[in-house]
């Protein structure tokens, strides 16, 4: 028995050793093919979002692109979770800045920096893809055959080189999905999983189009009704107070819960 749990571990720590050697190999990978720029419109306007929040605590912007709110100020029409989630990135690039004090640095360190969060967050989606690899009982060859194949074969690469939030939604997603398979159901996987899918929700809107497939994956996943009660409770509560934070915001700008800025 010692045995089996000794090479059990040693086999769980040679997977992390993989993991995080296939998570350094992307991320140098994607900031070696990175824009360092922030060249759309969409991605501009979350990055003006970004540097109002870390400035001046603010939701307003001032680029004319944006959308009109009941006070008259401008405001981004996209979610919130990438320009919160690029905060760190714009402090850390308005430090070098400081370091390095040249004519053009202070703009362009916080929008490259900014920028590097999309490849640092595609990274760790190559990470925990390998890891879901294992998980459903696939070999490690074939865990980084998949990892590879999205991580430089699909829409990942390009769109780590972009401010889009299509990357972070994808983490968070996937990330959900690794939690309410983890550790045969625990209440604290459960919670875990309902704020991924909370963030998720708070950067994109339409992921919650998810809340649906994990019900029935819970309600399958359940031996009774009782159960799966339960569990969908603990998931979801992390989930409506996320949503609470969207609504909020929303009446805040436009006077109703359900504006979001892109219309009706």
């Amino acid at each position: 028995n010692m045995s089996k749990v000794r090479h059990i571990s040693e086999k769980s720590n040679s997977n992390r050793t993989i993991a995080l050697f296939l998570g350094l190999l992307f991320l140098s990978f994607y900031i070696l093919t990175a824009q360092g720029s922030i060249q759309s419109l969409d991605g501009t306007i979350m990055y003006e979002l970004t540097e109002s929040v870390a400035e001046k605590g603010s939701v307003a912007i001032d680029n004319p692109a944006g959308v009109r709110g009941l006070d008259g100020r401008l405001y981004s029409k996209y979610g919130l979770g990438q320009p919160l989630a690029a905060v760190p990135f714009y402090l850390v690039g308005k430090y070098v800045a400081m370091i390095f004090p040249l004519p053009f640095a202070p703009e362009y360190a916080k929008k490259f920096f900014v920028s590097m969060l999309n490849p640092v967050v595609t990274a760790f989606t190559c990470m925990l893809l390998y890891v879901f690899g294992l998980k459903f009982g696939y070999s490690r060859k074939v865990a980084v055959l998949i990892t590879f194949i999205f991580g430089l074969g699909t829409m990942a690469w390009p769109y780590s080189q972009t401010f889009y939030s299509e990357p972070l939604t994808t983490l968070l997603l996937l990330g959900m999905f690794y939690l309410l398979m983890k550790n045969g159901f625990a209440a604290k996987e459960f919670l875990l999983a309902g704020a991924f899918l909370g963030g998720a929700v708070l950067t994109r809107i339409g992921s919650l189009i998810a809340l649906p497939a994990v019900g029935v994956y819970l309600f399958f996943a359940s031996k009774t009704l009782h159960e799966f009660g339960k569990r969908l409770l603990i998931f979801i509560t992390p989930l409506l107070g996320m949503l609470t934070i969207i609504f909020s915001y929303n009446y805040y700008r436009f006077g109703s819960p359900w504006q979001t800025g892109y219309g009706s």
